[in-house]
This record gives structure tokens, sequence and C-alpha cells, in this order.
């Protein structure tokens, strides 16, 4: 099965003494892409500034129908799911990154063109009523955040935590703390099985081999 990672910091220094074996690695699980993000903890104080809104809606505004590329919203979902309404369609896509918003909003949301979710392995972490409602299909992505994000496996998730990857530490040791994007297959099994997706049991048995 092809899978693409849309959200994933193969740059992070963290993971650089191994990069090359951890792509081989992923490629081997049947990840043939990823969507490597650029930025780091460094871009955070202005991107979380109190001025968010603000530089979103100009840059909706001075650039119109532009794809935005993505957004990570925490907390501020109904402000944003106005201002997309406001703005949309993209024709370019937007991807909300890490989605954990409120499952009311996901109808809303879907009905805006261009607009994706990307769930992560930040969802085990999360209670199973939030993802109760179906996200359509065509507007589901999957993304690691690699080398964070490591899922949260165990009785909740119904998969177990012995199944992740781990990165090869630079003493040999194996690191239990990172997220290997290898680990989407678990991301995907998860989403399968939690928001019952057409086919997801044929898909979790492929995913699971």
């Amino acid at each position: 099965m092809r899978l693409f990672d849309a959200h994933c910091h193969l740059q992070d220094p963290r993971i650089r003494h191994c990069l090359e074996d951890t792509i081989k690695a992923t490629e081997g699980q049947g990840v043939q892409q990823f969507a490597c993000n650029g930025t780091c903890e460094d871009d955070w104080p202005q991107s979380r500034s109190d001025k968010w809104l603000d530089n979103l809606r100009k840059q909706l505004e001075e650039v119109p129908r532009a794809g935005l590329g993505e957004v990570h919203c925490v907390s501020a979902f109904g402000k944003l799911q106005e201002m997309l309404q406001q703005h949309g369609p993209f024709a370019q896509g937007l991807i909300l990154h890490s989605w954990i918003g409120p499952a009311e909003m996901v109808d809303a949301l879907a009905k805006i063109q261009g607009v994706f979710f990307s769930l992560s392995g930040h969802l085990t972490r999360m209670s199973k009523k939030k993802y109760e409602p179906m996200i359509p299909l065509e507007r589901l992505l999957l993304e690691t955040d690699a080398p964070d994000g490591r899922p949260r496996l165990g009785d909740v998730w119904g998969t177990y935590q012995e199944q992740l990857l781990n990165f090869q530490s630079q003493d040999g040791t194996e690191d239990q703390e990172l997220n290997h994007p290898a680990n989407i297959r678990q991301a995907a099994v998860t989403v399968c099985q939690q928001l019952q997706l057409p086919g997801h049991s044929k898909v979790v048995q492929q995913l699971s081999v």
C-alpha cells in the first residue's frame, strides 16, 4: 500500500545522524512521499503571537484564493472557521495540520473547497469521541509530525507500543521517545479503525502485515 506523510520534519537535527537510514526504512514501509515542513520551535514565538489572526487575515486578503499550505490551530477553532469560510475556496489546498478540533466543526469546514484534515499520532492522546463524525475520505490526510508526535498506543486504541519503529541513537541504542516517520502505518490503522472508513477492515489487514 502506498502512503504519503503530509507533515514531518526530516531536517530536525535530532535525527540528522540517521536521516538516510530513516528515509530508507520509511520507504520500506510503503511511504513514497513526504511533505517536509521547514519550521522549528524557534519560529513559534512569532506564529503564536497575539497578532496571529491579523497576520493570517492580511495574507488571505493580499493574496486571494492562494494556497496557504497549512494551518495549525490549537484552540481558536471558531475564529479560524469564520475566516476560512469568508476567504475560501482554496484552489491550491489548505491543510489543517494535526487536526484536533471540535467534532461539530468537521462538516462546516469540509464544505469549504480545498480544506483538508490531516490526522497524526497525536490523535492517540485524545478521546475516541473526538473522531466519531466522519471526515470525508477525499479530505483526509495522514501525517507523522516526526520526529515528534509519537503515538501512545495500548489498550485504548487496540494496538501495541512494541509495533512502533524506533530511531537508533548515536550511541547505538534505540530511542523510544522520538517518532519514526514509518509509524504513519500505525496512525493509518488507528484512523481506519476509529473512523470506520469504507473497507477499513481490509485496509487495516494490509497495513498490519
